[in-house]
């Protein structure tokens, strides 16, 4: 009866149960569970070693089995195998079952499927393992801390400081692990996350590497009715960002110390014009200053006059930008204070881009050359007088020499009038006594021998020639008198169209005096070459400048005997929208090794007084800078000298150089 009962028992256990005979060593009974479990019966298990078929590693089987066989207990968890080659993770509990006598009869296993249970946690190991490797692979520390502030749990890069490993602070409070420290930032933090709310807040420990800065953010755990359990947070050293920080800081402050020092206007905006920054000399020049800029549109504060309509321009940016230069200030506009005052201003701009070369904001950059100006123009007008104090030897001398026969032939001619009113007086007499009946022979031969006396023949001869002399030398005085009034007279400062042609013949007349001793001028021309817009008084100063070169650099090669006379040569040509000027000369030439200087400043090969090294730059300022077009220079030693000015027929740049 009771075994009967035994059996109906471990027939209905949902645990598999076999039991194994202790002297056959074969399974004399497995239950259904068992054959559910891992789909053997009991025959087909007792076909061979009773361990081979359902464990993953017969040798743990086997020593279960000898274990039992011994008369001693074994339990764990075992990897099994069932008939259809499934792994299974089973709970297995093996005894040995002895008589009255004590002997062993028969050896009992029960068996507990728990895959469900150890997939599981072999699922939740793994989650946390990735998530310890993710919390590793960020560089903050993950804490939890109980309603004691005790350390639950630790994850992440735990502090270095004096080798204190996470293992050691749980159960601890922060007084606890770092003793004489003051805690309270920590202790005041986490009693707020203690009392529900989020806290972030930063520190600072020093350890063996110097202060290192910390962030923490602090959230309070609830459970399922919205009590604190206790605090989770997340720690991250900043020390490297904090760092960066205070470099970016100390880079801010010395920027906008520069930028307070420089001597320049700055102004910065972003992509749409709104101005984001101005400097100190900007705030003097423009009359703003930085509090009332900010967010304003660069046209607001930044009024520039538009050459070509005089108007106000509306998109000062655009403006500046598609006239950007490579650098410095080839820009120069009229700008219009806060105030109302106008001030010449020379000024660039540029984007200003990212690492990858994205747009984020434009920079212009300004100063005020009023002052410069005036003073340019100064210097402008005493090179011009020193040039033409320079010629007025020469222009006296080509005057005078007209003068002095006109003078004489002025002479010449009151001097024939009274003759000849001497003559006509005689005349009316001999008229009137031949009207009076008194004529007689004698009077003929009176008439003759005054004229002879007079020298009428003479005087009728030479009057003509005495007159064309003088007319012409009036015609001579009235040309060198109208070049260099041409030439000298400052005129209208905006560019306007002007003959070149003409203009190289004014030069020419009236530096005539310069190379006409030691020179031959050979003059070509083109034909009907186009205006040029340009400022024709300054193109003038170039010209001048680079014939009284030439002659002076015949001059000297005369006196070195490489020539007896030179030759000056000035061409000019129209090519596209170009006209070139060539200025050629047979004198000393350039060495190689001087040609690159010059155009410097004060740059001279003259004895001292007799060059002061301007005439050239200022004729390449005039050329390259203000007129936009380019002056060119090709030399030999012993050979001569050219130079090849290009002037564009249209300039967009209406002002020309200096202005009064």
């Amino acid at each position: 009866m009771e075994v009967k009962l035994l059996h109906k028992a471990f027939e209905s256990a949902g645990d598999a149960i076999s039991i194994t005979d202790h002297k056959t060593d074969k399974i004399i009974y497995v239950n259904n569970a068992f054959i559910n479990l891992f789909g053997y019966t009991d025959e087909e298990l007792n076909t061979g070693d009773v361990t081979k078929p359902v464990y993953a590693d017969p040798l743990v089987g086997r020593e279960i089995f000898q274990k039992t066989k011994r008369g001693e207990s074994w339990s764990g968890e075992v990897e099994m195998v069932t008939k259809n080659d499934k792994h299974i993770w089973v709970s297995v509990r093996a005894d040995a079952i002895k008589n009255q006598a004590g002997e062993i009869v028969s050896l009992l296993g029960i068996h507990t499927d728990i895959t469900r249970r150890i997939l599981k946690e072999k699922t939740m190991r793994e989650s946390e393992e990735l998530l310890r490797t993710l919390v590793n692979s960020m560089g903050d520390v993950i804490y939890t801390l109980d309603c004691k502030q005790r350390y639950v749990g630790i994850f992440g890069h735990w502090i270095n400081y004096k080798g204190i490993k996470p293992e050691y602070c749980i159960g601890k409070t922060n007084k606890e692990i770092f003793k004489s420290k003051d805690v309270s930032i920590h202790n005041t933090a986490n009693q707020l996350a203690l009392n529900g709310k989020n806290v972030v807040y930063e520190w600072k420990i020093k350890d063996q590497k110097g202060i290192q800065f910390y962030h923490n953010s602090l959230s309070p755990i609830l459970d399922s009715k919205g009590n604190v359990t206790g605090i989770v947070g997340v720690g991250r050293n900043i020390t490297e960002l904090k760092w960066t920080q205070n470099k970016f800081a100390a880079e801010k402050e010395q920027l906008a110390v520069t930028l307070r020092s420089i001597g320049d206007g700055v102004i910065t905006t972003d992509t749409e014009g709104k101005v984001f920054l101005i400097n100190q000399v900007a705030e003097e020049i423009i009359g703003w200053n930085q509090e009332d800029v900010k967010g304003k549109h660069l046209a607001e504060i930044f009024c520039i006059i538009d050459e070509k309509t005089k108007q106000v321009c509306q998109d000062p940016l655009d403006k500046l930008i598609k006239n950007q230069k490579d650098k410095g200030f080839s820009n120069f506009n009229t700008l219009v204070t806060r105030g109302g005052t106008r001030k010449i201003i020379a000024d660039n701009g540029a984007p200003i881009k990212d690492k990858k070369n994205n747009i984020i904001g434009y920079v212009i950059v300004f100063r005020d050359i009023t002052e410069q100006k005036k003073n340019e123009a100064q210097f402008a007008l005493s090179q011009k007088l020193k040039s033409i104090g320079q010629l007025a030897a020469g222009i006296a001398h080509e005057i005078n020499t007209p003068m002095q026969y006109i003078s004489d032939n002025t002479r010449f001619l009151q001097d024939a009038f009274n003759n000849i009113y001497t003559f006509w007086n005689y005349c009316n007499q001999a008229k009137k006594t031949v009207t009076e009946g008194n004529m007689s022979p004698e009077l003929i031969v009176e008439i003759d021998n005054k004229e002879k006396e007079l020298d009428i023949d003479y005087i009728m001869s030479e009057i003509p020639k005495a007159v064309e002399q003088s007319l012409e030398g009036i015609d001579r005085v009235s040309k060198l008198v109208l070049a260099m009034k041409e030439f000298a007279y400052p005129g209208i400062k905006e560019k306007s169209p002007a003959d070149l042609n003409k203009a190289v013949e004014n030069t020419i007349t009236i530096s005539r005096n310069e190379w006409k001793y030691a020179a031959d001028m050979e003059i070509n021309l083109e034909q009907n070459i186009p205006l040029v817009k340009c400022v024709i008084d300054e193109i003038n100063q170039v010209f001048l400048n680079i014939i009284v070169n030439a002659a002076q650099a015949i001059k000297e090669a005369i006196e070195k005997n490489y020539l007896n006379r030179g030759k000056i040569t000035v061409k000019t040509k129209s090519e596209g929208s170009f006209v070139y000027i060539s200025i050629s000369d047979n004198g000393i030439g350039i060495p190689k090794n001087i040609i690159d200087k010059i155009y410097d400043p004060f740059f001279t090969t003259k004895d001292v007084g007799k060059g002061s090294g301007q005439g050239l730059l200022i004729a390449y300022d005039i050329i390259s800078n203000k007129h936009n077009g380019s002056i060119e220079v090709n030399s030999k030693v012993g050979k001569g000298t050219t130079f090849t000015i290009c002037l564009p027929i249209e300039n967009d740049n209406s002002k020309g150089g200096y202005e009064k």
